[in-house]
């Protein structure tokens, strides 16, 4: 056998053998191709939570502030709350406002004046507003996130024994 003619025959055989491969690779059973994700905003469309992703956790991370950036933006009076409790996963809990400190004028008690009555009256008209926003706001942003996952994941979620709960809650 001539030097070089041993490795050519078994690389011919190796050319053969792949190309056998490929030909079962190309069957005539049809593709299925995997359906486009349509998220619900389309302010936010490529912004998605899958369960694969191959770009680690900056997918989620990007996502979630380009959600956080979205909500912000969208409520005037409660935006930077929604904001900062998507990025930091706890609900704002704003303070009650304080009651008026009672003001002693010349030799008489002290006394809280009506301006300081109505302007606290106000506060609290203002803070139950907000507050309840919040909470609403927070369950709109439940859907708009639920709209941004993938049927995957999705699936998933509700494979959870607690997600009627979390879902409930929202």
């Amino acid at each position: 056998m001539p030097p070089g003619s041993h490795g050519q025959g078994n690389r011919r055989n190796k050319m053969r053998t792949g190309n056998r491969k490929k030909d079962k690779k190309h069957s005539s059973a049809p593709r299925i191709l995997p359906k486009e994700f349509q998220c619900r905003c389309e302010d936010l469309k490529g912004y998605v939570y899958d369960v694969a992703s191959t770009k680690g956790g900056s997918t989620y991370t990007r996502t979630t502030q380009e959600i956080a950036r979205h909500v912000g933006g969208k409520y005037s009076q409660i935006g930077t709350y929604i904001h900062s409790a998507l990025l930091m996963l706890v609900v704002p809990n704003l303070p009650q406002p304080a009651e008026p400190e009672p003001i002693t004028v010349g030799d008489n008690k002290a006394e809280v004046t009506n301006v300081q009555q109505e302007i606290w009256k106000e506060q609290i008209r203002l803070w139950v507003k907000m507050d309840a926003g919040i909470k609403s706001t927070i369950k709109s942003v439940y859907d708009l996130i639920w709209g941004q996952c993938s049927e995957m994941l999705r699936s998933r979620l509700r494979g959870d024994k607690k997600f009627t709960q979390y879902s409930m809650l929202a």
